[in-house]
């Protein structure tokens, strides 16, 4: 581990140690206040998980499957990023998007209950 890691290790540990007083002065179950506990052994953990991931291969790109229309149109089904669906979803207002999902549900007095909090929380959240 080079020094600059070192350091900003040690950083994260003072501030674990911060949130784990103030967890546990707030009332956090025991599990909870587990998972949020880091040590030695757990960083090493997330490193090599973090590693195992950076070094698979991208599939970015990589066509999945494709055919060839009668018409001669060639269909590709691509990998592309997930921000770039994300990014679609966000232009798009999201209580539209709420409502759209609501509305493939049944019930209509329960979806216009359930669009009417979602419509507020997309307007607290934004």
């Amino acid at each position: 581990m080079t020094a600059l890691a070192s350091i900003k290790l040690a950083e994260r540990m003072i501030s674990n140690a911060k949130d784990l007083d103030a967890a546990e002065k707030n009332g956090m179950r025991g599990a909870l206040v587990d998972r949020l506990r880091l040590s030695g052994a757990r960083v090493e953990e997330m490193a090599r998980g973090v590693l195992a991931v950076a070094s698979q291969e991208d599939p970015i790109g990589k066509v999945v499957e494709g055919s060839v229309r009668p018409n001669g149109l060639q269909l590709q089904k691509i990998r592309v990023p997930l921000g770039v669906v994300l990014s679609i979803l966000i232009a798009l207002s999201l209580s539209a998007v709420a409502k759209k999902l609501l509305e493939k549900r049944g019930d209509s007095s329960r979806r216009k209950r359930s669009l009417s909090l979602q419509q507020r929380a997309c307007r607290d959240y934004a």
